[in-house]
């Protein structure tokens, strides 16, 4: 899906939500998935999505620790010590 579109897809959920008497700030909006881009998660953020779940790779232990690696980067999480 489009950033685009599913930015748009927030905004129609809300204005329902609204028409129907309900707080829209209320529903919590997730994508999964997304391009591990911190330009499209800022503007998620701006939208107000509440969480996003980023993707593994099903591969080697190697592979998978780097991509965690690069998602605590992209997230901006301080990594743990190892000690």
């Amino acid at each position: 899906m489009r950033t685009a579109d599913f930015l748009a897809g927030i905004e129609h959920i809300r204005t329902l939500a609204y028409e129907r008497g309900r707080n829209p700030q209320s529903i919590e909006i997730c994508m999964v998935w997304p391009r591990p881009d911190r330009r499209i998660l800022d503007r998620y953020e701006a939208a107000g999505v509440d969480r996003v779940m980023l993707g593994l790779p099903s591969e080697g232990a190697d592979d998978v620790l780097r991509r965690l690696d690069d998602c605590v980067e992209l997230a901006g999480i301080e990594p743990a010590d190892s000690d």
